[in-house]
C-alpha cells in the first residue's frame, strides 16, 4: 500500500494544535466560516493562517468554496475516519504475547 505525504496526511493536519483549532470551528459538521473566522483569536498572521488552511485541504479535512471576494471553508469528517479507527485500536489492543491492554482515562482529564 503506498504512503501518503506527510503534508497530504489527516494524522500530520490534526498533530498541529493550530489546525485543531480550525478543525473544531467547523464543527458541528455543516458549519462554514471564511479563513478570517477560522484564524481570529489564534494571533497569526493571513499568511500563516493560509498555510494551516492549505494543509487542511490537501488532507481532504476541509472543502472551500469561494463566494465573491470570500474563500468558505467546511469540515470534511471522512478523512478524520482512519484517525478514529487508530485511536480505538490503541484505546485496546494485544501485543504481540496475547496480553490486552487498555487505555484509562486519568482522573481530571
Amino acid at each position: 500500500m503506498p504512503v501518503a505525504r506527510a503534508s497530504s496526511d489527516a494524522f500530520h493536519a490534526v498533530a498541529d494544535p493550530t489546525r485543531r483549532a480550525m478543525l473544531e470551528r467547523l464543527a458541528p459538521d455543516g458549519t462554514e466560516r471564511t479563513a478570517g473566522e477560522l484564524g481570529a483569536d489564534l494571533g497569526l498572521t493571513q499568511p500563516t493562517i493560509s498555510q494551516h488552511l492549505k494543509v487542511l485541504r490537501e488532507a481532504g479535512l476541509v472543502s472551500v468554496r469561494d463566494e465573491g471576494r470570500c474563500r468558505i471553508y467546511q469540515l470534511r469528517l471522512a478523512p478524520l475516519a482512519s484517525v478514529h479507527r487508530w485511536v480505538n485500536h490503541m484505546a485496546s489492543f494485544s501485543d504481540p504475547s496475547g496480553h490486552v491492554w487498555r487505555v484509562r482515562k486519568r482522573e481530571g482529564d
